[in-house]
Order: C-alpha cells, then structure tokens, then sequence
C-alpha cells in the first residue's frame, strides 16, 4: 500500500531500496516533487519562491496550499469531527478512495503525504495510522 518515496538527492537508502528514516521535516517538499513529477530541489525552489511571496516559512501549509491551488487542486477540509467520532486514517482514507482515483496530497498533523490511484507515497509505512485533518485533490 506504502511506496517508498524519497527524492532528496541526501537520502541513504536499505539494500532493500527502502529509504533510511528521514528525520529533516522535509514532506511539503517531497509532497510537491511527487506531485509535479520533479526533482526535490525544484519542488524546494517552488516551495521557497511561494513561501517569500507569502511572507511564510516554505514547507507551511499556506506554501503548499498556493501551489497546488494554483496548479488546480481544489483544498477540503474534514472538519471537525462530530463526538464520538475520529477523523479517518490514511489508511481508511485511501482504502475508501480505491485505485482509479485523482491524486490527493493529505495534511496530517504538520505533515504531507501523496496519493496517486490509491498509493501512498512516502519515506516509511507509519504513514498509515496518523489521521488526515485535510487534503487537496487534483481537479
């Protein structure tokens, strides 16, 4: 369900091809290098660029969000849950989304992953318990 995803040209990677943990908060940018299909020093430049136009740091939610909204992904937000009630996984979420369908860049607690015809998309399979509290999907 996990695909192992990390463009950062400093990763060390498992014989496996499985990247090392990666503790440089680094998801916006690997979020966007995914999603544009470029090179993680591009997806940094885009995020920088976006960042000073904003008077932001470049990996904040508002830098990805004026990216992808500008490149047409439509911003949700789950909202508040209801009580009783827990916000989805990114596994329950992906699961619920199936293999056909858009991609989606999720915002977890301060962090960002990408899924593309239901594959996640990041540095480790822990990915799957934090829950989503937004996404942006590709329109």
């Amino acid at each position: 369900m996990v695909k192992h995803y990390n463009p950062n040209p400093t990763c060390k990677f498992f014989k496996s091809g499985k990247p090392k943990n990666w503790y440089i908060d680094d998801s916006a940018v690997r979020a966007i290098a995914k999603v544009f299909d470029t090179t993680w020093e591009t997806a940094y430049d885009m995020l920088c660029k976006a960042g000073l136009a904003l008077h932001d740091i470049p990996t904040s939610k508002q830098a990805i969000s004026y990216i992808l909204e500008k490149n047409g992904f439509e911003f949700v937000t789950l909202g508040k849950p209801k009580k009783g009630e827990s916000r989805p996984s990114v596994k329950e979420f992906t699961e619920e989304l199936g293999t056909n369908s858009p991609m989606y860049v999720l915002n977890l607690a301060d962090y960002f992953v990408t899924v593309i015809n239901g594959e996640i998309y990041d540095v480790s399979d822990d990915c799957l318990k934090p829950s989503v509290y937004s996404y942006w999907v590709k329109k």
